[in-house]
């Protein structure tokens, strides 16, 4: 009569960490990519330096997938898909994770560069800080082009205005940057970009930066790694 019983108890048991295992994460990302067949796809962070798997799933039909995390406060996440590229990154779709939903649509011939992210603010900014500094690259590359061109040709006079016209795009983007991140100080993406973009001789800038920062950016993951940085770094 009491193996009944015994029964049930595991069942009920099983029942309740199958429930607890099953508890909706932080954040919910949905994803498709067209003409991706079969495959794993991972869901990755960076952490202590190193970037590990926090989620994957293995597809084997063209249809949209979900992956899960749980987080604190809004952060970078990657989403791979090893194609075998020759260059690593074109496997990597970078994106600022949050609490709520996500909605990734790629394609698998354009993974990384044909990827559009929606339902993250902190996406949203740095999407316009990233189309800003690509065209501070390609005026980068004129200028290289330019230079290389007028080096063939040894031209002296034009190679030292080329030479100055450089310092000065790296200065402007460097001042674009800080007054980006400051203008974005109530968004994760200023103290992100602060520890990713800001020169090691532009300290004086971060302690700025950091204290125009709100409380709920400066309790964040990457407010606290600037105030570590600052802190170790301090006069």
């Amino acid at each position: 009569m009491k193996q009944p019983k015994i029964i049930f108890l595991f069942v009920a048991i099983f029942a309740t960490l199958s429930s607890c295992s099953d508890t909706p994460k932080d954040m919910l990302v949905n994803i498709s990519v067209k003409g991706l067949k079969k495959g794993t796809v991972y869901l990755q962070k960076v952490e202590d330096s190193l970037i590990v798997n926090v989620d994957s799933i293995f597809v084997n039909t063209e249809t949209p997938f979900s992956l899960e995390a749980n987080i604190e406060s809004p952060e970078l996440f990657y989403l791979f898909l090893d194609r075998k590229s020759n260059n690593a990154n074109d496997d990597r779709i970078l994106f600022f994770g949050k609490k709520g939903t996500i909605t990734i649509e790629t394609s698998l011939e354009n993974y990384f560069l044909g990827a559009k992210i929606t339902g993250s603010s902190s996406q949203d900014i740095l999407n316009e800080y990233q189309a800003m500094t690509k065209q501070f690259q390609n005026k980068r590359l004129e200028l290289f082009q330019t230079y290389f061109e007028a080096e063939k040709a040894n031209n002296k006079d034009t190679l030292a205005i080329l030479s100055k016209a450089s310092q000065n795009l790296e200065k402007r983007q460097l001042l674009y940057t800080i007054n980006y991140a400051i203008s974005n100080a109530d968004s994760e993406v200023a103290p992100y970009l602060a520890i990713t973009e800001f020169p090691a001789l532009a300290t004086s800038f971060l302690d700025t930066l950091q204290k125009s920062l709100s409380p709920k950016v400066k309790a964040s993951k990457y407010g606290k790694m600037l105030e570590k940085y600052l802190s170790e770094n301090a006069d």
